[in-house]
């Protein structure tokens, strides 16, 4: 049986609405819907460093997917920075969503792949799904100060910013 499957496209099924986030200094996981401002987060790339929520944007999906990869549910939209072995990646790195000190950047997360674990172990990417949502479909973005990282289902990813880039 191969380890590579293919990416899956439009598929509404295991989509759930809120990604838990590590929070700190407990180490607990909450719900994205319930972070507050002024909540701190575990930051993704040093595992003793703490970043502070400093504002929560909270965009509708438009025409974005959602992501699943592996096991995973779909936690993640499509153009939001995660680390991997290549740096940092989006799994659509053209999406006109994509923030701006990404644009040209952001590297394409691809079967095969490498993703970084909160506990600092590599996962390799065997398969992508992408879902469609309806466009007025929630998602959460922290806008964090310090190195601007942290974890989402044990994911280190970035913070995403409010200045979004249009085409």
């Amino acid at each position: 049986r191969s380890t590579r499957r293919a990416v899956h496209e439009d598929l509404e099924e295991n989509v759930i609405d809120t990604a838990d986030i590590k929070i700190s200094p407990s180490g607990r996981k909450v719900r994205a819907h319930r972070v507050k401002i002024g909540d701190k987060v575990r930051s993704g790339i040093d595992d003793s460093s703490i970043n502070t929520v400093v504002d929560i944007d909270t965009p509708s999906i438009e025409d974005r997917k959602m992501v699943a990869f592996n096991d995973n549910w779909a936690f993640v939209s499509e153009e939001h920075p995660i680390m991997t072995n290549k740096g940092w990646a989006g799994f659509n790195s053209n999406s006109r969503h994509i923030e701006l000190e990404f644009i040209g950047k952001l590297a394409q997360i691809e079967i095969g792949d490498q993703i970084l674990k909160s506990d600092g172990t590599w996962e390799t990417v065997e398969s992508i799904r992408m879902y469609s949502r309806t466009p007025d479909f929630t998602i959460y973005n922290l806008m964090l100060d310090g190195d601007h990282t942290y974890i989402v289902e044990d994911v280190v990813v970035h913070n995403k910013k409010s200045c979004l880039a249009y085409s």
